[in-house]
């Protein structure tokens, strides 16, 4: 099954056979609109259209650049507010033409939930929140504003689809957006009441669709691979972007960035005689979903800097935390005590934040505590079996050289042992540069190792280099060149 059609007041399934579907032509007056749920390939439409050439007028989340930056879900609230009256009218009109104004001007629009913390009052939990479905009146507003549209629905299998829920995503729908959607969202955490509200959320879309003529509703259905073929060949006919670019977009590795390092030739019975790349890096992961917590678990001068601005860059303001979690405690110190404490490991460590950089402590009131060492990840993966961990590495060789120049990192680590309770965890303070290289080498292995052993999480694994920024975005999809948008310097390139 691998397409729907509305006929006859129910949706009928289409089997694999050929079809002949008109062309769609599309643009800022006839947009596409990519309206699924989170969790259903999210990350595919980005590599699509930027493989079609349509990156220049294509966005996900983001309304076009302001100081601050607005979600586009966020903009679409907003300007439901003023359409719902809620704000003062300019000469007796509504100063909000359309649900649009001010949101953007794109071919195509993907991603448009929005979901944003409550404002810091304990007893305030109302969240700012906006589904373009389930906002009472969006949709029709949505079809006021651009009456001639396209609207793009991916389907997966539902259970795998309740299964792969990032960790905060129904506390979020519960707390924060239950109370201006109308209490729809599902107020138990059962797969059972998860699937009606799937098979609803789908319904309320078609049946929309079916009634306000000038609508086009194309359903892309992922659960079968190898329905693949025939999805590209379905879109190259009504989009006109050839076939090869889904099935480019839908891949979940990235071939062309598997060799990008050697294997590891040296042991600690020989000293290197030169650069080292880390030992042979696994298939590269390409999720077509991201998935939260991202916990990013590369030591320090390996990008752990750049990987939190990255995030920021593109997932907005206190997204991502580095090192800190607020003015007293490090990252290390909350997940330390959580397991003291037999609790989640990030409990209470994010406040709202979904990735997590720089996360080892090793003199902070005397402690020393790297997950990755202290079998932190363990627990990481036993409270979020569906989260992602991600490694960035570097050449080795230069990875010692930036960590001796960088506030005497090395001698601080090696001296920390005896007095922060870190024993047997770094090299003395008397090891040469190759025993330090050999250190940095054994915790890729062990942190890949990690993740062999627990294929439900997520892992992608980057090299740093000068194709990064690319590798990313790809991986991730994101269209927005965010990789070192701060660290600019190339001295910078590995903080």
């Amino acid at each position: 099954l691998f397409f729907s059609q509305f006929q006859e007041g129910e949706w009928l399934p289409i089997q694999q056979q050929q079809h002949h579907y008109p062309r769609i032509e599309f643009n800022h007056g006839r947009p596409i609109f990519s309206l699924s749920l989170p969790h259903t390939g999210m990350s595919i439409l980005p590599r699509y259209f930027k493989c079609g050439n349509y990156a220049h007028t294509f966005s996900r989340y983001w309304s076009p650049p302001t100081k601050p930056r607005t979600p586009m879900g966020k903009c679409m609230m907003q300007n439901m507010r003023k359409l719902n009256s809620k704000y003062p009218q300019v000469n007796g009109h509504n100063s909000t033409p359309n649900l649009l104004t001010g949101c953007g001007n794109y071919s195509i629009w993907h991603e448009l939930q929005y979901r944003g913390a409550p404002p810091q009052n304990e007893n305030y939990t109302e969240g700012l929140c906006f589904d373009p479905i389930l906002y009472p009146g969006s949709l029709e507003q949505l079809y006021i504003a651009r009456p001639n549209a396209t609207i793009l629905l991916q389907i997966v299998d539902p259970k795998e689809w309740y299964a792969s829920f990032s960790y905060d995503l129904h506390d979020q729908w519960t707390t924060w957006c239950n109370p201006t959607h109308s209490n729809v969202f599902p107020t138990e955490r059962t797969e059972d009441a998860y699937l009606r509200f799937y098979e609803q959320y789908h319904n309320t879309l078609r049946h929309f669709v079916n009634s306000h003529h000038g609508w086009n509703l194309i359903e892309l259905n992922l659960a079968n691979s190898t329905s693949h073929a025939v999805i590209g060949a379905r879109l190259q006919q009504q989009l006109g972007i050839e076939s090869k670019c889904w099935m480019e977009s839908i891949k979940g590795t990235i071939p062309q960035f598997d060799n990008g390092a050697t294997d590891l030739t040296n042991n600690v019975d020989k000293q290197p005689t030169g650069p080292t790349e880390p030992s042979t890096m696994p298939p590269r992961l390409r999720p077509n979903d991201i998935t939260y917590p991202i916990l990013a678990v590369s030591l320090p001068k390996s990008g752990t800097t750049t990987i939190h601005d990255y995030f920021e860059c593109n997932l907005g303001k206190f997204s991502s935390r580095h090192q800190w979690i607020n003015k007293t405690h490090t990252i290390a110190d909350c997940m330390l005590e959580n397991t003291q404490t037999n609790t989640p490991i990030l409990h209470k460590c994010d406040n709202g934040a979904r990735v997590f950089t720089d996360i080892g402590v090793y003199r902070h009131r005397k402690r020393c505590y790297y997950p990755q060492f202290h079998g932190g990840l363990e627990l990481f993966a036993q409270a979020y079996p569906r989260a992602t961990i991600m490694l960035a590495v570097r050449n080795s060789t230069q990875w010692v050289t930036s960590a001796s120049n960088y506030r005497h990192l090395k001698l601080r680590w090696a001296n920390g042992q005896k007095k922060n309770g870190c024993p047997g965890s770094f090299p003395s303070p008397n090891a040469e540069d190759w025993e330090w290289e050999e250190f940095y080498e054994r915790h890729t292995r062990k942190v890949r190792d990690f993740v062999v052993g627990h294929p439900t999480l997520t892992y992608v694994e980057v090299l740093l280099n000068d194709e990064i920024g690319d590798v990313v975005d790809d991986i991730f999809g994101f269209t927005k060149r965010c990789w070192g948008h701060k660290n600019v310097n190339e001295k910078n390139m590995g903080d």
